[in-house]
């Protein structure tokens, strides 16, 4: 064991990387059609009676200093930076911080001693991570507040918020199972 400056952490642990460079195209087939699923969300809700949260147009106002209508230039590249946070970035946060701590030594067991993390699980509590940060972070800097309380329907904006983001984390969670991950969960759960 090497003492690092804030954690104990076995040398091995470093010396191979948790995740194998052969499935980053799985991670990121997976971000992009969770990310598309999701945006459909997003434009669908109006449908349903939720409002319309444009993540193209928020992130599109970052980069335009003004507000951003669907459709202009702003917008485009809020969408682009909106499919490459979910196709890219995310994956890969998650499959070298969160995977590893609901995998430990490449178990169907969490950390929660027991308790299966099913692919789909792992998947929404990535989702649900996401939506923490998107309140926390993201929101306040549109000026929507922390957790949408600045909108004009905080409640339905968090309703849609959560939902979308655990229809990413599920698509992304099921897109993203190993064939040999699903066998052990598998296993696990006929031995339980």
């Amino acid at each position: 064991m090497k003492k690092y400056r804030y954690l104990r952490v076995s040398e091995d642990r470093f010396e191979k990387p948790f995740v194998s460079r052969s499935l980053y195209p799985r991670l990121w087939l997976g971000g992009f059609v969770a990310t598309l699923v999701m945006t459909l969300w997003v434009y669908v809700t109006p449908l349903l009676g939720l409002p319309n949260v444009d993540f193209a147009g928020i992130l599109g106002s970052y980069l335009a200093g003004q507000p951003s209508i669907m459709f202009s230039g702003s917008w485009w590249a809020g969408m682009v930076w909106h499919f490459l946070n979910g196709t890219l970035l995310f994956p890969l946060i998650y499959a070298y911080w969160i995977y590893p701590v609901f995998n430990r030594d490449n178990s169907s067991v969490s950390i929660v001693d027991g308790f299966p993390y099913h692919s789909v699980l792992r998947g929404e509590a990535w989702g649900l991570i996401l939506f923490a940060f998107s309140q926390m972070v993201a929101m306040p800097l549109a000026g929507g507040g922390i957790f949408s309380t600045k909108t004009l329907e905080p409640a339905l904006v968090l309703i849609g918020c959560v939902i979308g983001h655990l229809i990413y984390g599920a698509t992304f969670g099921a897109l993203t199972a190993s064939q040999k991950q699903t066998v052990l969960e598998l296993r696990h759960n006929r031995a339980a």
